[in-house]
Parts: structure tokens; C-alpha cells; sequence
């Protein structure tokens, strides 16, 4: 009797250990997500669907016929969409865990698409006016994208393939427009832009590379695109149909423009490792082309005023050249090839011409004109040559020829309509012309 009323007790007991065993089960397979719609005003539409644990969305719609549809597919994602307006659409779609997209809108007729696969993604978009557009895609994990409009008709597009890439976007204004594209790892771009009718582009592969743009005006346009590792670019342009190119392959380049003014053009292409690039615009009309091949190469560009021109091409290692331009409608051409050139330019006036060509190791050239209308050409073929021309004046003519080692050419022109020319084939020539006056003629040739 005894024995049968205990082995009733420990049955009791399983039975009842059974029964909360099976409670906690259910109540810890539980999802725990949550939705909130908040919805005010006529014909509006939201939908969330979640497929996971502890999700949470949050719609609020207030206003007529705007459309938000929420997917997430994961655990601990967070989504959040408010639109107040009119024809307003949000879609959200999250596939992974702990990411997080939000979408505020306000307005009539703006779009965000927002799409995250991958963990620790972060996507933004905020937009305040009528037909807007922003579209987010990402792909990997601690990604970040943000996207801010004021105004009109602006767009935004930015794509993410990778890890701990961040990409954002400030737009106020009209028609603006911004392309982002990253694949790679720790990349960052950035584009703010105030005005109407401006373009940003910018796309980086690889890892560690920063991208910029900063416009503010009508009708500018920057392209940005690296291809390699720790590169950097910068664009800034305040003005009008100013445009701004920018590319990179290799690793840690650099290359800034800034343009003040109006129809201003600079295009920058860097091939290699090291190299520095630079150009400063101020005025209208000017055009700068900087093309480097090699490594730690270093060219400048400086132009104020209208009208200036100025191309800078280097092939090769540790050359460096540097052209600075005050006045209007001056031209200056630099090349080189080989190691450790050094070439400058410096004009002051107006209508001054310097050309500058370098094939060698070690070579060095300078030209500085003040006045108008001066004319200079160097040619140097060999290695340690050195070669400088200062015009003071107008109309005045310099030409030097260097091919050979050690060579050395200097020419002064003080006055106006002077013609001076050097030629010199071999080693250690030495050769130096001072003029000063008027239609003054001057020939050295050395062999």
C-alpha cells in the first residue's frame, strides 16, 4: 500500500515537471516581434511581414494614399517608416540580424527603398519636399548609408558590397542627383550638394578609401572613382557648370580640385602607388588635366583668372611638377619621363605660353613669365641637366634644348619682343643670357 501510494506521488511529479517543461518550451519559442501602425488620414496602405525573433517595425502614415511595405527576415531587426503627404512610398527590406532602416518622409511623391542583407546594418533617409527619390542597398555587415533631401526632384543612389563601409548623402535643392557604390571593406563617400542641377558620382573598390564632394551652385558635376587601398579624393566647386573627374588605381593616392566660379574643368588620373595631385581653380573658363603614372609623384596646378590652361603628364617615380597661373588665357605644358624630375611654371599676365618636356632622371626646369604674350619652350633628354627661363615683358621668345648630362641653361629677358635660343649636346655645357631691352636676338649652341 505504501509503496504504491509513493510510486502515485513521483508520477504526479513528472507529470506536473512535464507539464511546465512543455510551458517554458512554448513560451521561449515564442517570437517576441513587434508592429505598430499608426495610421491617420485616407487611403493609405502599410504591410510588415517578420520571420524571426524580437523584430520590431513601426509604420505611421498621416496624409492620403501613401504606401509602406516593411519585409524582415532574422532576429533583433528594427525598421521604422513615417510619411506624412501625399503619394509618399517606403519599402524596407531586411534579411540577417540586429540591422536597422528608417525612413522619414515629407511631401508629395518622394520614393526610399531601402534593402539590407547581412548583420549591423544601418540605412537612413530622410526627405522633405516633393519627388524625391532614395534607393539604399547593402550587402555585408556593419554597413552604413544616410541619405538627407531638401527640396525638389533630387535622387539618391547608394550601394554597399562588404564590411564597415559607410556612404552619405546631403542634398537641398532641385534635380540634384548622387551616386554611391562601394565593394570592399572600411571605404567612406560622402556628397553634399546645394543648388539645382548637380551630379555626384563616386565609386570605390577595395578597402580604406575615402571619396568627398562638396558642390553648391547650378549645373556642376564630380566624378570620383578608386580602384586600390587607403586612397583619398576631395572635390569642392562652388560656382556653375564647373566639372571635376577623378581616378585612382592603386594605393594611397591623393587628389583634390577646388573650383570657384564658372565653367572651370580639372580631370585627375592616377595610376600607381604614393602619388599627389592637385588643382585650385578660381575664376571661369579654366581647364586643368594632371595624369600621373608611376610612384610618389607630386603635380600642382594653381589658376586664377580665365581662360588658363595647364596639362601636367608624369611617367615614372619621385618627379614632381608645379604650374601656377595669374591672369587670363595662359597655357603651360608639362611631361615627364623617368625618375626625380622637378618642373614649375609660373605666369603672371596674359596670353603667356610654357612648354616643358623631361625624358631622364634627375633633370631640372623652371619658367617664370610676367607680361603678355611671352613664349617659352624647354626640351631636356639625359639626366642631371639644368635649365631656367625668366621673361620680363612682352612678346618675348625662350627656347632650350638640353640633351646630354650635366648641362646648365639660364636666359634673362627684360624688355619686350626679345629672342633668345640654347642648344646644347654632351656634358657639363654651360651656357647663360641676360638681355635687357628691346628686339634683342640671342643664339647658343653647344655640342
Amino acid at each position: 500500500m505504501y509503496n504504491t501510494l509513493k510510486k502515485t506521488k513521483i508520477m504526479k511529479k513528472q507529470i506536473l515537471i512535464s507539464i511546465a517543461l512543455f510551458i517554458a518550451s512554448v513560451s521561449f519559442g515564442q517570437n517576441a516581434n513587434k508592429a505598430e501602425h499608426h495610421i491617420k488620414g485616407d487611403k493609405n496602405s502599410a504591410i510588415t511581414e517578420q520571420k524571426g525573433n524580437f523584430n520590431v517595425a513601426s509604420i505611421n502614415q498621416g496624409g492620403i494614399s501613401n504606401e509602406a511595405t516593411q519585409t524582415q527576415k532574422g532576429n533583433w531587426n528594427d525598421v521604422s517608416v513615417y510619411q506624412r503627404g501625399e503619394d509618399n512610398e517606403a519599402t524596407q527590406t531586411q534579411k540577417g540580424n540586429w540591422n536597422d532602416a528608417s525612413v522619414y518622409q515629407r511631401g508629395e511623391d518622394n520614393e526610399a527603398i531601402q534593402t539590407q542583407k547581412g548583420n549591423w546594418n544601418k540605412a537612413s533617409v530622410y526627405q522633405h519636399g516633393d519627388d524625391n527619390e532614395a534607393s539604399q542597398t547593402q550587402k555585408g555587415n556593419w554597413n552604413e548609408a544616410g541619405v538627407s533631401q531638401h527640396g525638389e526632384d533630387n535622387e539618391a543612389l547608394q550601394t554597399q558590397k562588404g564590411n564597415w563601409n559607410k556612404t552619405y548623402v546631403y542634398q537641398r535643392g532641385e534635380d540634384n542627383e548622387a551616386t554611391q557604390t562601394q565593394k570592399g571593406n572600411c571605404n567612406e563617400a560622402g556628397v553634399y550638394q546645394l543648388g539645382e542641377d548637380n551630379e555626384a558620382s563616386q565609386t570605390q573598390k577595395g578597402n580604406w578609401n575615402y571619396s568627398g564632394i562638396y558642390q553648391r551652385g547650378e549645373d556642376n558635376e564630380a566624378s570620383q572613382v578608386q580602384k586600390g587601398n587607403m586612397n583619398f579624393t576631395d572635390v569642392s566647386q562652388t560656382g556653375e557648370d564647373n566639372e571635376a573627374s577623378q581616378t585612382q588605381k592603386g594605393n594611397w593616392n591623393y587628389s583634390g580640385i577646388y573650383q570657384r566660379g564658372e565653367d572651370n574643368e580639372a580631370t585627375q588620373t592616377q595610376k600607381g602607388n604614393w602619388n599627389d595631385a592637385d588643382v585650385y581653380q578660381v575664376g571661369e573658363d579654366n581647364e586643368a588635366l594632371q595624369v600621373q603614372k608611376g610612384n610618389w609623384n607630386i603635380a600642382c596646378i594653381s589658376q586664377v583668372g580665365e581662360d588658363n590652361e595647364a596639362s601636367q603628364t608624369q611617367k615614372g617615380n619621385w618627379n614632381k611638377t608645379s604650374i601656377s597661373q595669374t591672369g587670363d588665357d595662359n597655357e603651360a605644358f608639362q611631361i615627364q619621363k623617368g625618375n626625380w624630375n622637378f618642373a614649375s611654371v609660373c605666369q603672371q599676365g596674359t596670353d603667356n605660353e610654357a612648354f616643358q618636356t623631361q625624358k631622364g632622371n634627375w633633370n631640372d626646369a623652371g619658367i617664370n613669365q610676367y607680361g603678355e604674350d611671352n613664349e617659352a619652350t624647354q626640351t631636356q633628354k639625359g639626366n642631371w641637366n639644368d635649365a631656367d627661363i625668366y621673361q620680363c615683358g612682352d612678346d618675348n621668345e625662350a627656347f632650350q634644348t638640353q640633351k646630354g648630362n650635366w648641362n646648365d641653361a639660364n636666359v634673362y629677358e627684360y624688355g619686350n619682343k626679345n629672342f633668345s635660343g640654347v642648344l646644347q649636346k654632351g656634358t657639363c655645357n654651360m651656357a647663360k643670357v641676360n638681355i635687357i631691352g628691346n628686339k634683342n636676338m640671342s643664339n647658343i649652341i653647344q655640342k
